[in-house]
């Protein structure tokens, strides 16, 4: 195939005809937002035969005249696969490439670019992984998918991980940045105390879809009073006069109007009576409860407060009616020490199933920031499950234990790679791994992102070199954090108020042999006592009033509804006869903790049950376990992320509660990254699966 600049033939015995072309549009090639190229030719070939694959590989090779090499790519695309590679210039005015084609049919598109950089990035995209090994199907252990239904893990973020960006979203949706917060300390602003501030956010209670909703924030000296009938809430900040005070949204339920920028700036004003305000134009699309997020930040990433208005969102064509407004406000000047720790900020927007995500990163005196949209978060968050179950099942294949640890190690790293290179630009990349050896302690703080496997996050160097050793984030002791209340730096558990529940289920199919011994170990080194009944409404008994430390060992799982909830599955649960109160959700969660006498008690909440460690991609807020936990006043929480089995779940806990227990005692940072290293050496996934939410520093003195 030659036009007067570009030419395509293959080179191989395969029998090829010419197929109808694909649209000559960026579109059709499926580039993300921001980058910007020109189709120079798009071209298709078919298997003469009818056939799916080729009778052996071919080399494909595409020459262009004419034409700088270094903003050409050449994106081919094969059933369940696509990839991109780069032109090398030639010794003439010619540039080529060539990549080999493996199935039929095949489509391509030669992009010129505007510039090397969005290149290279298209590279990035299309080419996370090696060509050729694939991988058996997942089946549907995760819960996810569909048995049978082949994924391979070489398809760069195609089908089987589904791309960042490979749905084109208008920049206005996200809206520019602004600023980012710089990495100074706390005490950088010389001469500035910081001062009491008042800080009022507010919006309409209800709208409709399609309604365009104004969200203004002010900032003053004095106490501000809300509009009658708004939905609204007010936090009462530290504020540094001399600095600005920068002021982002994370929408669910809503998207930026087009044109509204992300983040906005106000000043305290001198004067008592003096008011500063900005305001944020929002379009309301996803119908049922929603929820706003106002972050207040000035020098660091950490918040000096935050705001959560509830709203409702009703069909285009209903009538509106008064309601009350939901709101919960905290102000909480930052902590140095935690200020001084390395930080990765993601604040997330999440409307019609589109997640908008803005990173800011601060790893000692270096800083970077960068947003990225996952079109389809749902199906992000499956694919990635569905990776990870294939990984399993290649662990269990293996026999011996140095082969599982290498099947299990090399599994992780491969997923972990791809979310690395992803969900961060080349910057942040550049400046995790460049501190990759500072990284202990390192926080992630967010509005309520926690689908994301963070811990499963690999590190590579940009430049591709090769480093024999794993670099994944839970290496580093990370601990996740949800903005809110300042959490505790140590605990006391009583042995009076340390229970836990160990379900013996009723179902033969839900037994797991090895809580009985996790059973006899909390009850042996805690001290703890069981629920009594284990059932949801001794759920109930317990959070209505004090307690220090709660443990389940069980099942956990998440409903098929729309949006999906999860829940605790009990000792009298059967799937195929339902009992009362036989499981228990995270809806039952928030009801009990908003009628909890907590005698100001913050306890530690250990579910090491599957798949509950993480929140909802719903649009209706997060609505997990985490969430309501944190939100409700817990001041720790330890969960899964993906389905661990029991035995080295009960391996991981007794490490867990051991560094605890230690003389001196461990931090809860330190005690995750022993769990996990001695969960690793089982030769399993499952080391990686544990999340905490919690201070890292804090510490347990159990009395």
């Amino acid at each position: 195939m030659v036009t007067n600049r570009v030419d395509v033939r293959f080179d191989g015995p395969a029998r090829t005809d010419a197929a109808s072309l694909p649209e000559a549009s960026t579109d059709a090639a499926g580039l993300p937002p921001g980058v910007r190229a020109t189709v120079l030719e798009t071209f298709a070939f078919a298997s003469s035969d009818g056939g799916e694959y080729a009778e052996v590989p071919v080399r494909l090779t595409i020459t262009v005249h004419d034409a700088d090499a270094a903003r050409l790519v050449v994106l081919v695309r094969e059933p369940g696969a696509a990839r991109a590679v780069r032109f090398s210039a030639g010794t003439d005015d010619t540039a080529s490439a060539a990549l080999t084609a493996e199935r039929f049919p095949i489509d391509g598109f030669v992009l010129e670019f505007e510039s090397v950089s969005d290149a290279e990035n298209c590279v990035t995209w299309f080419s996370l992984t090696p060509e050729g090994e694939h991988l058996p199907p997942p089946g549907d252990e995760t819960g996810f998918g569909d048995a049978g239904d082949e994924k391979t893990l070489d398809e760069p973020l195609g089908e089987a991980f589904p791309r960042i960006d490979d749905v084109a979203v208008p920049r206005a949706d996200v809206g520019p940045i602004l600023a980012t917060p710089s990495p100074r300390r706390l005490d950088d602003s010389l001469g500035s105390a910081p001062v009491d501030a008042h800080v009022l956010a507010e919006m309409p209670a209800s709208s409709r879809v399609d309604d365009v909703v104004t969200v203004t924030v002010s900032l003053s000296r004095t106490e501000l009073e809300a509009t009658c009938d708004a939905a609204s809430g007010t936090a009462r900040p530290s504020v540094i006069p001399d600095d600005d005070v920068i002021v982002t949204l994370s929408p669910r339920g809503y998207r930026l109007a087009p044109e509204q920028p992300a983040e906005q700036r106000l000043h305290l004003p001198r004067g008592e009576r003096d008011v500063d305000s900005c305001t944020f134009d929002l379009v309301a699309v996803d119908v049922g409860r929603a929820e706003v997020t106002v972050v207040l930040r000035q020098s660091t990433p950490l918040p000096i407060a935050t705001i959560l208005v509830s709203t409702d969102i009703r069909p285009a064509e209903t009538r509106l009616r008064g309601r009350i407004a939901r709101s919960r406000a905290v102000a909480t000047e930052p902590d140095p020490a935690i200020v001084a720790l390395p930080t990765i900020s993601v604040d997330e927007s999440l409307a019609e199933g589109v997640s908008t995500l803005t990173f800011s990163l601060v790893i000692g005196d270096e800083s970077a920031s960068c947003v990225k949209v996952i079109p389809d978060k749902r199906m992000y968050i499956r694919r990635v499950l569905e990776g990870l179950a294939t990984v399993r099942s290649r662990v269990a294949a293996a026999h011996r234990p140095a082969d599982r640890r290498a099947a299990a190690d090399s599994g992780l790293e491969d997923i972990g790679t791809r979310l690395f290179v992803s969900l961060f630009d080349e910057p942040a990349r550049l400046l995790l791994w460049n501190n990759r050896a500072s990284l202990d302690g390192l926080i992630i703080q967010t509005t309520g992102e926690f689908d994301i496997p963070w811990e499963i996050v690999h590190l590579v160097s940009p430049d591709g070199d090769i480093d024999p050793a794993h670099r994944f984030l839970g290496d580093h002791g990370l601990t996740r954090w949800v903005y809110g209340p300042a959490l505790p730096q140590h605990f006391d558990v009583a042995r009076t108020r340390t229970r836990h529940i160990c379900p013996d289920y009723r179902a033969p199919a839900y037994r797991l042999p090895f809580v009985e011994a996790e059973r006899q170990f909390v009850t042996r080194r805690l001290h703890s006592r069981a629920v009594d009944p284990d059932d949801a409404g001794g759920v109930t008994g317990l959070l209505s009033g004090p307690f220090d430390l709660l443990h389940f060992a069980g099942h956990g799982e998440w409903t098929t509804g729309d949006p999906p909830h999860p829940r605790l599955l009990l000792a009298g649960f059967d799937p195929t006869d339902a009992v009362e109160g036989a499981a228990y959700s995270a809806d039952d969660l928030r009801r009990d903790l908003a009628a909890r006498d907590a005698d100001g008690a913050r306890p530690i909440v250990f579910l090491n049950a599957c798949d509950v460690g993480r929140l909802a991609s719903s649009s209706a807020g997060a609505g997990g376990f985490p969430e309501v936990f944190l939100r409700g006043g817990i001041g720790a929480l330890i969960g899964c992320s993906w389905a661990v089995d029991d035995q080295s779940a009960g391996i991981f806990v007794r490490e867990f509660y051991t560094r605890l227990l230690g003389r001196p005692p461990s931090s809860v940072a330190h005690a995750l990254a022993a769990a996990r290293e001695r969960a690793r050496s089982r030769g399993d996934l499952n080391w990686l699966a544990y999340v905490a939410y919690a201070d890292p520093r804090a510490t347990v003195t159990f009395s």
